[in-house]
Formats: structure tokens, sequence, C-alpha cells
């Protein structure tokens, strides 16, 4: 009389295992989260937070007061120290690398927000207006196999987002690189990149909760009692 009801509990325990495991591996994790507020101002920097530059290019850091000849450049709404991306010198042009290398999957959605704002400089140092700042100047973002123009957003707003995919899994730092010849360059900040999907945690997949051990171990405990009833 017992039989059918155990062998409906060992299915409901079968079909419970991967909803379980299915709810544990979906989230969504914040990568990299960088404000550069806590990097002191300066020219010709090559480490600034979390990211550092390579091929011998450089950036600038700057913030209130500095430089002094342009003394707001991270302009409203103020947000701290920000980073010129042409950095300084002689056709300087940075290519800007996060220290941190990460696993990227094509079952995940990797979104990155940032600030992307013109300079407010002209070639003499000396502050322009910011309608005219930033014309024509563009950063390239690279994540694993996937390239993304960054422009300045309309009318100089500065909070922007943009979505990265990859089509293999692949293990990649993020880039930006500035596309602007010469030392007045487009200024980043706040930049943050998340994961969302099933596999965004990099370590080994997780382990179900001791409920759904319990929901396993009924299920198949009723199944082997049901197959000793049958042949008993």
């Amino acid at each position: 009389m017992t039989t059918k009801p155990l062998i409906a509990l060992s299915v409901v325990a079968a079909f419970a295992l991967p909803i379980a495991s299915q709810a544990q591996t979906t989230s969504t994790v914040v990568l990299l989260d960088e404000n550069f507020d806590s990097v002191p101002t300066g020219l010709s920097l090559t480490d600034v937070g979390l990211f550092h530059t390579i091929n011998g290019t450089n950036v600038d850091v700057v913030g209130p007061g500095f430089p002094t000849m342009a003394p707001n450049l991270c302009r409203a709404p103020a947000s701290g120290h920000c980073v010129d991306m042409n950095g300084s010198g002689t056709g300087a042009q940075a290519t800007l690398v996060s220290n941190q290398t990460f696993t990227l999957k094509p079952a995940n959605t990797y979104t990155l927000t940032y600030d992307l704002v013109g300079s407010g400089r002209n070639s003499n140092g000396l502050q322009i207006p910011a309608s005219t700042a930033g014309v024509n100047a563009q950063v390239t973002a690279s994540f694993g196999n996937d390239t993304k123009s960054l422009n300045e957003g309309p009318n100089g707003t500065r909070q922007n987002q943009t979505v990265l995919m990859v089509d293999t899994q692949t293990t990649s730092p993020l880039s930006f690189m500035s596309d602007t010849a010469g030392n007045i360059g487009l200024l980043l900040d706040n930049v943050k990149l998340t994961c969302t999907g099933p596999t965004c945690l990099n370590g080994p997949s997780p382990v179900p909760e001791p409920a759904t051990f319990g929901l396993l171990t009924l299920g198949l405990l009723g199944a082997g009692f049901s197959g000793r009833r049958h042949r008993t």
C-alpha cells in the first residue's frame, strides 16, 4: 500500500535537486569597482588604483585644484579624481589595463558602467567650454574578444553603460585605449564591471544546501525501498 507514495516522493526529490542547484548558480557579482579617488593626482603615471598602463604609455590623474592651469577638469557632478586617458608627453596616447584578469564565460552578461567626459582643455592646457570638449575623441574598451567604442555621453553627460559578451570561455583583463592622439584626452571615472548569469562565480560549482541533500537522500531511500517491496 505504501509503494506508490514512495515512488512519487523519489520522483519529486529527483526533480528538486536540479531546481535547487540552478537557483544556487545564478548570481550577480561585482568584478571591479574603481573611482580613482584614492589615487594621488599626478602626471605621467603608470599605476592608477586597480589599473596599470602598458606599451610605454601613461595617464594623468587630475582632481580639484590639479592641474593649476585647469583645476576643475572632473566637471560636475564632481566625483573626486578622474583619469586623463592621454597622459602627458609627445604623442601621448594611453592603454590602461586592469591588474586583475577575469574568467569570462559565454553564459554570462558583463555590464560595464563608466563616466567618460571631455577633458575640458585645449592644446595649451587651458579650459574650454564643456560643449566643445571631447569632440571627435573616443576610448575603446576591450574585454576578452569583445571590443566596444566608448564615447562621451550626449551633451556631456557622465554616466554611461555598455554590455560586453564573449563567444568562448577565455581569461582576460579589462582594458581601455585612447583613440585620440596628443596629450589632451577624454576623462575616465567611476569604472564598474559586473557579471550576471549562471556561472559568474569563478570557483567550483556551488554545493547544494543541506535541504537539497535531504530531498535526494529521501528520494533514493524511497526508490530503494520501493524496489525491495516489489521483489518481496
